[in-house]
């Protein structure tokens, strides 16, 4: 389900989640991702291209992070910032921490764009 981007609440009004640059070196990987998907391989050649195209545009849409900083949406997109050589990508950081996420039965309740 393709749906907008997380959303907080303020008075009871959503408002956008706000971008930030966040260092790649920050960004962790969730061990889910390669139970649910295959593994992120740098020399796949969608992988290049997409580095390509980052290297080109930079990141176009931004990763979404736990605010402990654990990816819930943009594997791909970290590993081709990567190989594009960039030090920080465009984040959007969720108001819970891992252990909320595994909680509360991982990503099904958050809906992403990637």
């Amino acid at each position: 389900m393709i749906a907008a981007a997380p959303s907080r609440r303020q008075n009871g009004k959503l408002r956008p989640v706000p971008i930030q640059q966040v260092s790649i070196n920050d960004i962790l990987p969730s061990s889910e991702n390669e139970e649910l998907y295959q593994p992120v391989d740098p020399a796949d050649p969608e992988i290049v291209e997409l580095a390509c195209s980052v290297k080109a545009h930079g990141v176009q849409e931004p990763l979404i992070l736990t605010a402990d900083h654990f990816i819930v949406s943009g594997h791909r997109r970290l590993v081709a910032a990567k190989l594009a050589g960039l030090a920080a990508v465009p984040c959007k950081m969720l108001d819970l921490r891992r252990i909320m996420l595994d909680t509360f039965g991982g990503r099904n309740g958050v809906e992403t764009s990637e």
